[in-house]
């Protein structure tokens, strides 16, 4: 008999069970937040787009004009920034997740390997 504890398996199987099912829950979050991002970047999009149509006839240069609409825009393009930054880090909260995912299955490796041999089953 060995010290190597076959438990330990079953506890890195259900952490890799456990931070599988955050990832999918990460999925749905990442998917809203895309949501979100794209509708307040369409927003701030015709908004801009509308502003700058109002000033057409009037004299200015081109990136005094982009200014005007912006600050128009404010809220808008605020909103926009606000969900890009909530989908950004939707996206990095599941790679953060998939690397943990693959440490798991790194040491699950290592785990299975060490109790297959301890206790002689297996090839």
């Amino acid at each position: 008999m060995s010290d190597v504890d076959p438990l330990a398996q079953l506890e890195v199987e259900r952490e890799i069970r456990r931070l599988s099912g955050v990832l999918s829950e990460i999925t749905a979050d990442v998917a809203e937040a895309a949501t979100e991002q794209a509708r307040t970047e369409v927003a701030f999009k015709l908004a801009s787009a509308r502003k700058l149509i109002e000033q057409r006839d009037q004299l200015g240069t081109v990136g005094f004009k982009d200014a005007v609409a912006l600050d128009a825009c404010a809220p808008e393009f605020e909103a926009m920034k606000m969900a890009e930054a909530v989908y950004k880090a939707c996206q990095e909260s599941g790679r953060n997740v998939r690397s943990q995912l693959d440490a798991l299955r790194t040491i699950a490796a290592n785990v299975r390997a060490a109790v297959t041999h301890a206790y002689g089953t297996g090839p």
